[in-house]
């Protein structure tokens, strides 16, 4: 079955935004002053963003890690804040690509990302199928030919 992948970037304003607004701790730690650049890291076996932050008042350049889990959470909490619509049954994982954080988002069944009426096409196509199957299994049992193109995927396979 296909998969569905969608990707929403969020600007660094947003990325402060929903940091502060985050109901974890380690967003409220985030030092003022503007997001000059996101680095993915790892320590040990944790997975960490290293913000590197440019404090107008001070003139310094500041670094800033926080843990890749609460960022997902807190850009999660910060979609349904603004009312961004997320699957809610879908895999979530935090990407930085170019200088961005983004959530990537994976929909392992396309019939999830069509809410009931791809479920319901889904079922109609198996039914179909099964419909072909039992069509294809009478004929064979009282011998007849359905004319079906299941008969000659049969005999040949």
């Amino acid at each position: 079955m296909p998969k569905e992948i969608r990707r929403v970037v969020f600007t660094h304003a947003e990325l402060r935004d929903a940091m502060r607004s985050f109901s974890g701790s380690q967003g409220k730690g985030l030092p003022a002053g503007e997001i000059t650049a996101l680095l993915p890291r790892r320590k040990d076996d944790d997975y960490l963003v290293e913000f590197s932050i440019l404090d107008y008042s001070s003139d310094k350049n500041l670094t800033f890690e926080a843990p890749e889990e609460d960022i997902a959470s807190a850009l999660i909490e910060h979609c349904i804040r603004t009312k961004t619509p997320l699957p809610k049954n879908a895999e979530k994982e935090l990407r930085i690509i170019d200088n961005n954080v983004c959530l990537d988002i994976s929909i392992g069944d396309l019939g999830e990302a069509y809410g009931a009426r791809g479920v319901l096409r889904e079922i109609l196509q198996k039914q179909a199928e099964m419909v072909d199957e039992i069509r294809r299994l009478s004929g064979q049992i009282f011998g007849r030919d359905t004319g079906d193109k299941g008969d000659s995927e049969a005999e040949s396979g």
